[in-house]
């Protein structure tokens, strides 16, 4: 399923790339996160403009008019490539696309989720491990005690440090107080 998603989004980035180039006709469009509509953008409406840079980061087209340019949304851009351009983009509805986002979106979610499962236990494995010497510190300090009659400040810096050396080595584990 990984697979499939990074097919569909490398597909579509290809397929944005390619129309790097292609005449594409000013729209108007809602504010994207990233995108937005500027008023002026108005008199672009329905002109032709050259399409000269494809930004996968911000998924948007940057389109040349003869006056200006402007950044487009290339996911809704797809839908105002020029007819006369020779890009092959086969009949492609919004929908389609937003069903390959929501896909590769579903997928990262996923990846992310199991991810999180593997710190989780990773984080039960630490505290359980962490609880185990807490005893056996305790447990060595007490004895300390009904040996000497006393605890001292080094038995219980003593005790403490070989935790943190337990800790350390067993997951790579690093207070940031104790150094």
């Amino acid at each position: 399923m990984a697979k499939i998603a990074k097919t569909m989004k490398e597909d579509l980035h290809r397929m944005k790339q390619k129309c790097v180039g292609k005449k594409m006709e000013g729209f108007k469009f809602a504010d994207t996160k990233i995108t937005k509509y500027a008023s002026c953008m108005n008199e672009y409406i329905g002109r032709l403009g050259k399409i000269t840079e494809y930004n996968e980061k911000t998924d948007e087209f940057k389109v040349e008019f003869k006056d200006d340019y402007w950044f487009y949304p290339a996911k809704l851009g797809l839908k105002y490539i020029a007819k006369e351009s020779d890009v092959v983009i086969e009949e492609i509805t919004e929908e389609e696309i937003d069903d390959a986002y929501v896909k590769m979106l579903k997928e990262e979610i996923e990846d992310l989720s199991a991810k999180l499962d593997i710190s989780y236990r990773e984080q039960e494995q630490m505290l359980s491990e962490l609880n185990r010497n807490v005893e056996r510190m305790k447990f060595h300090c007490k004895t300390v005690e009904d040996e000497t009659g006393k605890l001292t400040r080094e038995d219980v810096d003593y005790c403490a440090n070989l935790l943190n050396r337990i800790m350390r080595n067993k997951f790579e584990f690093k207070p940031k107080n104790w150094e």
